[in-house]
């Protein structure tokens, strides 16, 4: 069996969030992971954007907090349901306006929860300016829902091994050494 790549450590756990550290067995990428299940109510809520903004205080290096935070953001966050009131982004809002976190560019599904008639942006992938300032071009991939009636979120770190090339450079001169064709023939 294989050895995993990535390990979590996890320090907190309560009601609507886990959170600890992520780190590469090899050390190269350590990080502050939060993964979140947002109650309900606006009012059962307010602990976890608490525990939030306590976690953003405490934090160093990056930190991602991923899952379904259960509220939306923007009145483009609902299709088909009820009118998006202030008081149901008011929170959200101001967790993201006071701690400076930013909202990781999706790919995929627009939405990610459905009841089959109303559709929600509920679940996002959140970072601090620490991660933004080092791997901005992260993406989160929005999944098909498969056994829920949300759809999985997935880190796309692929993105992160990929190095930027060089041009193949060849010096039309090596063309001309006599050995040059069986050098060719023999690689």
């Amino acid at each position: 069996m294989g050895s995993k790549i990535f390990v979590f450590e996890p320090t907190e756990i309560d009601e609507q969030i886990i959170h600890g550290q992520i780190r590469t067995h090899s050390e190269l990428l350590a990080f502050g992971f939060t993964a979140i299940y947002g109650l309900h109510t606006i009012k059962d809520r307010l602990k976890m954007w608490q525990k939030l903004r306590q976690i953003h205080s405490l934090q160093q290096g990056l930190w991602l907090a991923m899952g379904d935070f259960n509220a939306v953001l923007n009145s483009q966050d609902r299709q088909h349901g009820t009118m998006i009131h202030d008081m149901e982004t008011k929170n959200f809002r101001e967790f993201m306006n006071d701690t400076g976190i930013n909202e990781l560019h999706t790919v995929g599904k627009d939405y990610t929860w459905t009841n089959n008639h109303t559709n929600s942006r509920i679940d996002r992938g959140l970072v601090n300016s620490n991660w933004m300032m080092t791997m901005p071009s992260l993406r989160i991939q929005v999944l098909e829902p498969s056994v829920s009636d949300h759809s999985p979120l997935k880190l796309m770190i692929s993105q992160m091994q990929r190095k930027k090339t060089s041009p193949f450079r060849f010096f039309n001169c090596i063309a001309e050494h006599p050995q040059f064709m069986q050098e060719v023939d023999q690689a």
